[in-house]
């Protein structure tokens, strides 16, 4: 799944509580609009993440009621009517949130990911790469990452290791981008520098069913069978019921009769 950002930030208000008192009236709804604002964003997040779109909804269009132009807002707005499939309130809002900031990497980022979701991959690329160049971005790796996995899904994998491999020059440890390349090595026949990554990956995090699957893969290009044989044997130990686990005995030339579950 293509990361989203959601950088939603509270304006400290507590913090501020001393100085307002030489605010004046005006600053004072300022602020207690965006608190407010604020608070129904936050309050919209939840409820998207819980699927219950329509209190969702409601509290986005509240904080719009406030203020129309709030780049947050109109943000969160363009996310949520994505996901529910309003694509012209989807993009419109996105529209208003990049003229209020057209360099913003948050509106950018999920801009571009509601695109390569709804069909305009190449817009989204363009899109998730204007983020990666941002050097205010404290998140370009996520940024070129998206970009590879929207490429994956053209497909064009010689676009999507470039940019896989430009997330892993800003950070080596990112494992979405690690399974990836060890994914397409895999397509290439490089069993070798498939495994690396997948190792690595392995380093940083815990294997899953599907880590673990492609990990039999690679090791059958050029007839591992130690090395197939000890991914056979976790997916038997932390994942005996899934289809991975079934389809790694099931298409095994080695004897793994050991490893099968006692009926």
């Amino acid at each position: 799944m293509i990361y989203i950002f959601r950088i939603i930030s509270l304006f400290g208000y507590f913090l501020l509580i001393l100085s307002l008192t030489s605010c004046t009236t005006a600053t004072k709804t300022a602020q207690y609009e965006s608190e407010e604002i604020n608070t129904l964003i936050l309050k919209s997040v939840h409820h998207t993440q819980l699927g219950q779109f329509d209190l969702a909804r409601l509290n986005i269009e509240k904080a719009l009621n406030i203020d129309n132009q709030d780049l947050e807002a109109n943000n969160i707005a363009g996310l949520l009517y994505g996901k529910i499939k309003e694509n012209a309130l989807a993009i419109h809002h996105f529209s208003i949130a990049l003229s209020v900031s057209k360099d913003d990497p948050s509106t950018l980022n999920n801009y571009a990911n509601y695109l390569c979701d709804s069909g305009n991959k190449a817009q989204a690329i363009d899109l998730f790469l204007k983020a990666a160049l941002n050097n205010n971005n404290p998140q370009r790796e996520i940024a070129y990452t998206n970009a590879g996995l929207c490429s994956l899904r053209i497909p064009n994998i010689k676009n999507a290791e470039e940019y896989f491999l430009q997330a892993l020059g800003i950070n080596s440890d990112n494992q979405v981008v690690l399974f990836q390349l060890a994914k397409i090595k895999y397509m290439h026949k490089l069993d070798d520098i498939a495994l690396s990554y997948l190792n690595k990956y392995a380093e940083i995090a815990s294997h899953t069913p599907k880590t673990l699957q492609l990990g039999i893969q690679i090791s059958r290009i050029n007839n591992k069978d130690i090395i197939e044989k000890s991914y056979i044997s976790i997916l038997h130990t932390q994942f005996p019921e899934s289809e991975e686990y079934h389809w790694a005995i099931n298409t095994s030339n080695l004897n793994t009769e050991s490893l099968q579950p006692v009926l």
